[in-house]
């Protein structure tokens, strides 16, 4: 079988290791991930050895459920462990990429001689440079009201707004 994109996969994989070919379950995971194929798997066998079991982990599938006569009952909680594992895995990796991307940010910022802030619509800023701090005398706890609003800020932003 080829594997002609990656389009359209599904988020899961229920895998025998028994196939009726040559190639087992495992084989063919391992095939998909050579070709670039990333897509989770859960392993259903019916050998109940533990190389097997280290195996199949250590190629990268999410699972390994042992076929026994109430194995239907368990898959169910082994893919919803799966999917919410890589919900978490990707959530973990994007807040990593967002941190990354902030800190970036805030250093190319402070690089610059210019004053650098960021405003929402209604004028409320997230961030205001070392440069804006030194250049208006203010401290970052003046800045604020009590709520963490910015009024004094809002004021300026509106002002660049309306001068475009």
């Amino acid at each position: 079988m080829q594997i002609a994109g990656t389009r359209g996969l599904p988020d899961l994989l229920v895998l025998d290791y028994q196939l009726s070919g040559p190639e087992t379950g495992l084989d063919f995971f391992r095939r998909l991930r050579s070709e670039g194929v990333r897509v989770l798997a859960i392993l259903v066998t019916g050998f109940t050895d533990e190389s097997r079991v280290i195996e199949a982990l250590r190629a990268g599938v999410s699972d390994v459920v042992p076929k026994s006569g109430d194995y239907l009952d368990y898959l169910p909680e082994a893919v919803e462990r799966a999917l919410s594992q890589e919900r978490l895995r990707k959530a973990s990796e994007e807040a990593l990429l967002l941190r990354d991307r902030e800190q970036h940010y805030r250093t190319l910022s402070e690089a610059l001689p210019h004053l650098v802030l960021t405003c929402d619509a209604a004028g409320d800023c997230d961030f205001l440079s070392k440069q804006w701090y030194d250049y208006t005398g203010s401290h970052r706890t003046r800045v604020t009201d009590s709520r963490g609003s910015t009024p004094y800020i809002r004021t300026i932003a509106k002002t660049f707004a309306a001068t475009g």
